[in-house]
């Protein structure tokens, strides 16, 4: 911004503003590696000033040997003058379960939604979406027996009509590495009437940070999540309950392997699922300069239960150990080194767990 002097009116200036405007298109193909799911490959092209209309365009592609997820995102972000957005979504996701050594099913899907989000205040937000979706299941060639009595009281393929809505609040100071700050998100997710499924879904996660000084931080993260379906389905279906165990979770157990096993040996998730973190999140020794290097000491702890009613502080499965993010040119990378406190017989230990991806 300048300011030209008012020719012949000295007591008066033009402002003259210069805009220049950053590229609103972005284009990346990215491949990485997971313990989970195998290699990993994905294109996504966004657009955030579509076709000059100040609208924001998303297409995504994600492929792995568990999933395979297409999606369109088309949002407005200033649908009302007060800031209110409005967008709309069609997708694709395949999930492979046995692939994945969790479970002996696949799950395709389709469908589309409509979504609000509504600013309260500089902190404070309301999501809203609903939407329609067909699924189908198909069972591998030796299910588990509840899997198989499933299908039988429900059939193989559903009409669903997903609603959820959101509350957040976020205080942080940044988002990648906050050093200060919370943020709460609680969530219900619901299959209205007219599904042929009926459950809901109601979770909570929360995430609190604390400078310990200016290069260490002390965190403290939790969630819980609780299901309920109605008599048919006998709780949250199989293909939708909570899991837990894995780098994202109870670190040092093995991916989505704790709680209850079904009949042959693969875990069944749950309706209920507690987790939480505390952790110090410090540069590391060897490279303090590096900004995309953080390193931390964490405890974990969590698990699932069958029922929400089936709650036992003595199932708690508890680890500790030390773990490494480093925010790489070719994307992000995650290692940890975890080593279970009170694991009992039957539990999948995985000491050394990584997550890596990469963006060209």
């Amino acid at each position: 911004i300048t300011a030209e002097p008012v020719a012949g009116t000295p007591d008066q200036v033009d402002l003259k503003v210069t805009v220049k405007e950053r590229s609103s298109n972005q284009f990346r193909i990215g491949a990485g590696y997971s313990q989970s799911q195998g290699a990993l490959f994905n294109i996504n092209l966004n657009q955030d000033n579509f076709m000059g209309t100040g609208k924001q365009l998303d297409l995504n592609f994600d492929n792995s040997k568990v999933n395979k997820n297409y999606s369109l995102n088309y949002t407005n972000p200033y649908y009302t003058p007060d800031g209110v957005s409005r967008g709309f979504g069609v997708y694709y996701n395949k999930y492979d379960a046995e692939a994945e050594n969790i479970s002996r099913y696949a799950s395709n899907r389709y469908g589309a939604n409509i979504n609000y989000t509504v600013p309260l205040s500089e902190h404070d937000s309301v999501y809203a979406s609903i939407g329609g979706e067909k699924r189908e299941i198909v069972l591998g060639k030796d299910p588990a027996d509840y899997q198989q009595t499933f299908i039988n009281n429900n059939g193989s393929k559903y009409t669903q009509i997903p609603g959820s809505v959101s509350y957040v609040h976020d205080t942080r100071d940044r988002t990648i590495f906050p050093t200060k700050g919370q943020k709460h998100r609680v969530s219900l997710q619901a299959a209205l009437p007219g599904s042929d499924l009926q459950y809901q879904k109601l979770s909570y996660d929360g995430a609190v940070y604390t400078p310990i000084n200016d290069k260490v931080t002390f965190a403290v993260k939790g969630r819980v999540g609780v299901g309920q379906g109605s008599s048919k389905t006998g709780g949250v279906p199989f293909f939708d309950k909570y899991y837990a165990g894995g780098i994202n979770s109870v670190r040092g157990f093995d991916q989505s392997t704790l709680g209850k096993r079904d009949n042959k040996n693969d875990p069944m998730g749950g309706d209920l699922l507690t987790t939480a973190t505390a952790e110090v999140q410090f540069p590391a020794p060897f490279a303090e300069d590096v900004k995309g290097l953080k390193m931390s000491t964490f405890i974990d702890a969590g698990n699932v239960f069958p029922e929400k009613g089936d709650f036992n502080a003595k199932d708690i499965r508890y680890s500790a150990g030390v773990g490494a993010v480093w925010l790489s040119p070719i994307g992000p990378f995650e290692l940890s080194y975890a080593k279970p406190l009170n694991s009992k017989q039957g539990d999948d230990e995985q000491a050394v767990q990584f997550s890596i991806g990469a963006n060209f």
